[in-house]
């Protein structure tokens, strides 16, 4: 297949894919104001979920029973709390404190409805009347119970027929940035719970995708000794690993209880090490075009990363941005040596310079919005899709060429044993003769 005609399937799966994420409206979202966001005009069914952006009241080092009706609160947008300034100064990661946001729903109620938020470390969210928990907050490392999920909470229809207060109570001891990194969402609440289990079932085919490929290739290379196959093996367990622990977080369905502190250095173990093993495998592919000096370059910069993950989890997480910048280079770099590679003929190289330009495009995106504005996407997940869907037919065309080769030579073995036996069957007739 060439890779004109691998792009089609693979652009078509990708689009699929992307299409399950549902979009937010066209029309222009409410924004808070001063604490208090007006939503009375807004129909869930026909202009879809709302993100909360705007300004929240927000209480830094108090929770709700420290909050009396004469406190005069802060406002803070979604977002690190990092660079929130109090009197003058950033009142950086770690700390605690409380988000309010008073909401005016459409009225009528007869919908239900879910409030939708990535919360870590430690929050307690309050929506009308009831309480949800997600780990324990604490004014201290010690009285914080560190958890990080995305949660579905139910806004209950007593509340639907007029306003509602969302209060969040957040700590933060174990991560660089604190806070609500993005805005929670409000939506229907059978949409957002079909929407998250679509995320589950596409990250969990991905994961399972990912490591039955790396165990196969891991056992081919046992079979027949191949590296390439060796190193993209490793490559589909580490990111296994990886979307198992990152997005809807679905090793949460084996390992409920798992400590956060275990959960983000396996994380970070698996992106660090990533960038390492593909470029062991791109020197084994195209070793005249990512010679031995890049490889070692990269490798050792993995490895230098990785001994951070020994600092506290608090610690590490602020070092992440240099990887960052580390793996963008190394998507430039890579690319150029695969094009090059394209350019030389070398064999499999079209469809691999096909298949990096797809991870490479998807892991961009990724990390620039990482960057930027501190939250994950799945487009590194998309791009490895179709990644590992073409790098398959590069390993399976070498394991064609190989046996094909050996085919031949065994027929020309077996055609040199018969023409041996025929001169020896004329010498043993001639020797008779004499």
């Amino acid at each position: 297949m060439s890779s004109a005609k691998l792009a089609i399937p693979l652009f078509c799966l990708l689009a699929i894919l992307t299409s399950c994420v549902r979009p937010f409206s066209g029309r222009q979202q409410p924004v808070a104001n001063k604490g208090e966001l007006d939503l009375s005009s807004w129909n869930f069914e026909k202009d879809g979920p709302v993100q909360l952006k705007g300004e929240w009241e927000f209480y830094w080092k108090k929770f709700s029973k420290d909050i009396h009706p004469d406190t005069t609160p802060d406002f803070i947008h979604p977002g690190p709390w990092n660079s929130f300034k109090r009197e003058g100064k950033e009142i950086a990661g770690e700390g605690y404190g409380t988000y309010r946001l008073r909401i005016k729903l459409p009225p009528g109620g007869g919908q239900k409805l879910g409030f939708r938020g990535s919360l870590r470390i430690g929050a307690v969210t309050s929506i009308g009347e009831a309480t949800y928990f997600t780990g324990k907050p604490g004014r201290s490392k010690a009285e914080t119970t560190p958890i990080s999920r995305i949660e579905i909470f139910e806004i209950e229809e007593s509340s639907n027929s007029g306003a509602v207060t969302i209060t969040i109570e957040s700590s933060n001891f174990f991560h660089h940035n604190g806070g609500l990194l993005e805005p929670p969402v409000i939506d229907l609440l059978p949409r957002l719970r079909h929407d998250r289990m679509i995320s589950e079932i596409l990250q969990g085919m991905l994961a399972a995708i990912l490591l039955v490929l790396g165990v196969y290739h891991l056992i081919l290379n046992m079979i027949r000794r191949n590296p390439s196959a060796f190193w993209f093996g490793l490559f589909c367990l580490l990111f296994a690993m990886r979307s198992a622990l990152t997005g809807e977080a679905i090793h949460k369905l084996w390992f409920p209880e798992l400590d956060y502190r275990i959960e983000i250095t396996l994380e970070y173990l698996a992106y660090y090490y990533s960038i390492a093993v593909f470029a062991m495998m791109l020197h084994s592919l195209f070793p005249a075009e990512f010679p031995r000096l890049l490889r070692n370059l990269f490798m050792g910069y993995s490895v230098l990363f990785s001994l951070t993950l020994l600092l506290p989890t608090e610690q590490f997480t602020g070092l992440i941005i240099g990887y960052h910048v580390a793996a963008l280079a190394f998507i430039i770099v890579g690319t150029t040596a695969v094009g090059l590679a394209f350019k030389r003929r070398r064999a499999s190289a079209g469809t691999f310079l096909l298949a990096a330009l797809i991870l490479a495009t998807g892991s961009t995106v990724d990390i620039l919005i990482n960057i930027l504005y501190h939250i994950s996407t799945a487009y590194t997940s998309l791009g490895l899709l179709g990644f590992i869907i073409a790098q398959t037919i590069v390993i399976a065309r070498r394991y064609a060429a190989a046996f094909q080769q050996v085919e031949s030579l065994s027929s020309s073995l077996e055609a040199n044993n018969a023409e041996l036996d025929k001169k020896n069957i004329e010498l043993t007739r001639l020797d008779r003769l004499k």
